[in-house]
């Protein structure tokens, strides 16, 4: 007789512990209240405030200005005919056009100069290209 009792008891014991845990999940914006003596007054859970970007999106800005700038010059200098076939490398650092590489004439070294200084955004230029006659 004592087996009859037994397996219901077991069932019953096994229900109570998964409705138990049939817990439902906690919503982030849902509101705690206060425990303690006195009536329960909601407390509201606070935000957590976004991690400042002002440097990160001056940083990312700045970059694509000076890639913006640096494709703009590489672009005005491919658009004349007498540097097609010179291999110039242009690079920009806040308005800064620094340009390398040979050409075999002081008339195409100032040449460059001109060319990039018409850009838009262009605040200077460090002309660093060489002089080797062909």
């Amino acid at each position: 007789m004592k087996t009859a009792y037994t397996l219901p008891a077991a069932a019953m014991a096994a229900l109570l512990l998964v409705t138990g845990c049939n817990k439902p999940a906690e919503d982030p914006n849902k509101t705690t209240t206060s425990s303690g003596p006195g009536p329960t007054v909601p407390t509201p859970v606070p935000e957590a405030s976004p991690p400042p970007r002002v440097e990160a999106a001056n940083t990312v800005g700045e970059a694509v200005t000076d890639a913006t700038l640096t494709t703009k010059v590489k672009a005005a200098l491919a658009d004349d005919v007498s540097f097609k076939t010179l291999k110039l490398d242009v690079d920009s650092k806040d308005g800064v056009v620094t340009i390398t590489g040979t050409v075999p004439t002081a008339d195409q070294r100032l040449s460059i100069t001109k060319v990039a200084e018409q850009v838009q955004g262009v605040k200077s230029v460090d002309n660093r290209v060489e002089i080797k006659p062909s």
